[in-house]
């Protein structure tokens, strides 16, 4: 007897059922994604923007030794200089997220972060400062600039998917030679970022700290 659909139209009728069940599913896990609905998009949206945050460095890290005066772009008031230690660090950081593309108006306030300054000695967690004039402890954004052409970072303390934002951390004891140390950012709502490094032997005026260990999430 002759079966009805021939081996060969049997074979492709099957395969076009799962591609279409292939294609129902990708296209369902899409939408839940980036059209959030109350039962079960919000909670898989709010995690896929979660997990897909993360500070970055843009560079290095910059060490400044113990002086008075202009560091990078902040002036200090240094009643006590050691240029023979190692007195600030600036960092500059950006956030890697999907944002940019699902949510471009969105960030990380970073007066809501906490920066803390880890040596053998002691962990101190660091003030945030807008002060003019800075002084021992503390840490403040010293610069802003945008990621994309002709776009520059707007005023707030807000970082956004295109900005960066340049980090100066001043803590109260100055580090001598040889010594290691940590600084870590903690973020509101991004992972935060831990950065290493090592006092050169000898300290000079400005020092770049070309390996910094891992940055990233912890």
């Amino acid at each position: 007897m002759t079966p009805r659909v021939p081996a060969e139209e049997g074979s492709i009728t099957l395969y076009g059922i799962i591609l279409f069940v292939v294609i129902l599913v990708t296209l369902t896990a899409f939408t839940s994604l980036a059209f959030p609905s109350y039962v079960s998009g919000t909670s898989a949206y709010t995690h896929f923007l979660g997990t897909a945050d993360n500070m970055v460095l843009t560079g290095g890290m910059t060490g400044y030794a113990d002086n008075t005066g202009m560091r990078g772009y902040v002036m200090v008031a240094n009643p006590y200089p050691d240029p023979t230690r190692l007195g600030a660090v600036q960092l500059k950081i950006r956030l890697d997220s999907a944002r940019v593309i699902i949510d471009p108006s969105s960030g990380v306030n970073l007066d809501k972060s906490t920066v803390t300054f880890v040596n053998p000695r002691v962990s101190e967690q660091l003030h945030e400062t807008s002060s003019f004039l800075m002084r021992k402890p503390g840490w403040t954004i010293a610069a802003k600039s945008g990621t994309h052409p002709y776009r520059s970072a707007d005023a707030d303390n807000i970082l956004e998917p295109n900005e960066e934002f340049t980090l100066f951390m001043y803590p109260s004891e100055a580090l001598p030679p040889r010594t290691p140390f940590s600084v870590i950012v903690a973020f509101a709502n991004a992972k935060e970022i831990q950065v290493n490094g090592f006092v050169p032997a000898p300290v000079t005026p400005v020092m770049n700290f070309q390996y910094v260990g891992r940055p990233g999430p912890l």
